[in-house]
């Protein structure tokens, strides 16, 4: 009786492990997915923390505001957007952040190289057991 328990969980374990690596590849998969299709859009896709930080820009999304990926990674990307504009922007964003909503809003902003361009962006939460993160694009409008 005995052995036929131990090897019962034996064959669960090795059930259990192969599941595993099968969720593992799946997420792995998923991931190469994403960002395949983030860097063949003709949009800036960008992923932020519940605080509004950046986590991730793809190429589009760097050349629009004219930044390298670590620029867009380090600096705060609210200072780009248009003295103008920057203020009422800032409030929104928060405000949507805060109330965990999707947002959007056509703007201004000044580049890494000091062009000012039209942008339309938006954004929406998605929830994970990570917690809330953000998903947005951003489209030059120029």
């Amino acid at each position: 009786m005995t052995d036929t328990i131990s090897v019962n969980l034996s064959n669960a374990g090795a059930a259990h492990g192969a599941e595993d690596d099968n969720v593992k590849q799946a997420l792995k998969d998923s991931e190469e997915r994403f960002r395949l299709i983030s860097e063949t859009l003709p949009a800036g896709v960008f992923e932020a923390d519940e605080n509004g930080s950046l986590l991730y820009t793809n190429t589009r999304w760097q050349n629009i505001f004219q930044l390298s990926l670590m620029e867009s990674l380090t600096v705060n990307w609210l200072e780009f957007f248009h003295p103008d504009e920057r203020e009422s922007f800032a409030a929104e964003w928060f405000e949507s952040l805060q109330e965990i909503a999707s947002y959007s809003r056509e703007c201004r902003i000044i580049t890494g190289d000091e062009e000012i361009r039209w942008i339309n962006i938006k954004s929406s939460p998605v929830f994970s057991d990570k917690g809330v993160r953000y998903v947005g694009i951003i489209e030059d409008i120029t």
